[in-house]
């Protein structure tokens, strides 16, 4: 057995918050030991996806995972590195390596008290160091092998390994085409990206203009759905679960007239603001609808809401007439109405937090909890946001809450302000063997102004016409909304 200890301190000068560590575990078998809820490995890639909301300065969390997997008597080189990194922080690794000659061992305690053979000491690696300057909120880790020898007579080694750094890996293409960033708001690590365009061109080419933070190049490509819009289904899929909550890509898509020409110097596409996040091809959330646009610009699939006029003021021309009125001479004034405009307005939905990754229940049993819902204002004044919440049951065994969890307007809040709302839920399951390993799915929406509580009610959070309710008074409609999946449901 193999297990690897990492260790995550916040050397300040600030608290770290929401932050992730990513770890491609080598071989096969991996678990936690023990289990932290912030965790989870992904059986058969084997891969460690954490997930923190904060970490005081000079803290430490540790995370322990290991194998019982037996490996040949032969020589095997188990090398492991360990990423930490959040949206402010280009991503500090650590490594260790473990090099035997013989793979079965039998476990006694986690960490190894007593040496049989000589040579059989595993050596900590050191801390990696991040390069300068340093962010204002850091966390550092490190990976430190630990390996209970067996009596066998087996001789290891280990010795520590280069540590490297993530780096972003920009990729030219032609100055021509859209340029969009897309940031993952999922709350999610993800490996992949996909989303619809439409438009008058039979040619769509995806290329990275620049690639998320520390992520190896992804392959990019876009498919032809059909007409009458010229829909194109666009992906781009890295090699690894590597695109932390809060991280970007920026893609520059390239358009031409013929589904062989070269991109066309100037061509737009339009891009919907709805897109997908998955995770080794896994939906996170709601996946987006298929456009069915007729032509026009797509939002979300569908057709963009039409912008309202902003008024112009006129100057009212007087006309004399010899009319006569009971009051001898009375003008009627007329009195404008104001139409809503969008711009420098700006609400953002930031983030849901404090969701647990399982709900262990019994029949009936009902379990407590408290989620988090992280907003802004962007505006460049102070205005009035509406929160709504939908927490959303699984498809079986007749479990709640299913609807509306949370709608409350905040009046006033500060130009570029973030709040934090506290959304308090009780789950419970009828049947939780008929639910159990299905997730319940958490939507949350930010209103600039909180006037569009009647076109986003309970259950249609996701819906276009409360998408469209939302875009008339907001600058940036794509950041209103955000979804997220858990916690996932354990029958006991």
């Amino acid at each position: 057995p193999v297990q690897y200890t990492i260790t995550l301190t916040n050397n300040g000068p600030d608290v770290a918050r929401q932050f992730s560590v990513f770890d491609d575990l080598p071989h096969t078998g991996w678990f936690e030991n023990p289990d932290l809820p912030e965790c989870t490995i992904t059986s058969g890639s084997w891969v460690l996806n954490c997930f923190f909301d904060s970490l005081a300065v000079g803290a430490s969390i540790t995370i322990n995972v290991r194998t019982n997997d037996a490996r040949p008597c032969q020589t095997v080189d188990l090398y492991n590195v360990a990423t930490v990194s959040n949206g402010n922080v280009p991503g500090y690794q650590d490594s260790g390596r473990i090099t035997s000659l013989c793979g079965t061992a039998t476990p006694t305690t986690a960490t190894p008290t007593a040496t049989p053979c000589s040579g059989c000491t595993p050596t900590e690696t050191p801390t990696a160091t991040p390069p300068a300057p340093t962010p204002p909120a850091s966390a550092t880790v490190s990976a430190s092998p630990t390996r209970t020898p067996s009596p066998c007579g087996l001789s290891c080694t280990a010795s520590p390994s280069p540590t490297s750094t993530r780096t972003a890996t920009p990729t030219a293409s032609p100055g021509t085409g859209t340029v969009r960033m897309f940031t993952n708001n999922t709350g999610v690590i993800a490996s992949d990206l996909h989303f619809w365009t439409t438009g008058p061109y039979q040619n769509v080419t995806p290329t990275v203009e620049q690639n998320a933070p520390g992520c190896s190049q992804p392959t990019a490509g876009a498919s032809f759905v059909g007409s009458p819009d010229f829909t194109f289904r666009v992906s781009v899929v890295w090699p690894t679960n590597c695109v932390d909550p809060g991280e970007s890509v920026t893609l520059r898509l390239g358009c031409g007239y013929t589904p062989a020409a070269t991109p066309a110097p100037g061509c737009t596409v339009n891009v919907p603001n709805c897109v997908d996040w998955t995770t080794n091809g896994n939906q996170i959330g709601s996946p987006c609808p298929t456009p069915n646009c007729g032509g026009q610009p797509c939002c979300g699939g569908l057709p963009c809401p039409t912008p309202t006029a902003t008024p112009t003021p006129s100057v009212p021309t007087a006309t004399a007439t010899v009319t006569p009125t009971p009051c001898g001479s009375c003008t009627p004034t007329a009195t404008p109405t104001p139409n809503p405009n969008a711009a420098g307005h700006d609400a953002r939905l930031t983030r849901i937090g404090g969701v647990p990754k399982n709900v262990r229940l019994l029949p009936g049993e009902v379990i407590n909890d408290t989620a988090t819902i992280t907003f802004a204002n962007q505006s460049t004044h102070g205005d009035s946001i509406g929160i709504y919440v939908d927490v959303i049951a699984p498809a079986a065994g007749g479990c709640t809450p299913n609807g509306r969890a949370d709608a409350v307007i905040f009046t006033l809040i500060a130009a570029g302000a973030k709040t934090t709302e506290d959304v308090p839920v009780s789950y419970s399951c009828a049947d939780p063997a008929a639910a159990n390993g299905l997730s319940y799915t958490w939507v949350a929406v930010a209103d600039h102004g909180g006037d569009d509580l009647a076109s986003c009610g309970p259950g249609a959070l996701q819906s276009l016409a409360c998408f469209n309710a939302l875009a008339d008074d907001d600058q940036d409609p794509s950041d209103n909304r955000v979804s997220r999946n858990g916690p996932r449901v354990v029958a006991q």
